[in-house]
């Protein structure tokens, strides 16, 4: 695991999240729209701040919705994009 991605996808998650949370929170397993009531606005507002945090693009909505229902896959995925563009 990435610590660097880890813990900047969590701040950007906490900074867009509209319940009180705490980092400890955000485990693999979390869904950010079931555990963390994220809507679509939300969600689009997280990749966006995603793609411009670790200069990255993230195109395939399908695979999107996969990924923000499990906080593990979405960092894994970030994860390989980044190592992938470095």
């Amino acid at each position: 695991m990435n610590k660097r991605v880890d813990d900047e996808l969590k701040k950007l998650i906490m900074s867009h999240a509209r319940i009180g949370m705490c980092i400890e929170d955000i485990e693999d397993d979390a869904d950010l729209i079931d555990d963390f009531l994220f809507d679509s606005i939300q969600v689009l507002r997280l990749i966006v701040s995603i793609e411009n945090e670790f200069d990255i693009y993230i195109g395939d909505e399908k695979e999107l919705f996969e990924m923000v229902t499990n906080y593990g896959r979405l960092r894994k995925y970030i994860e390989e994009k980044v190592e992938a563009h470095e």
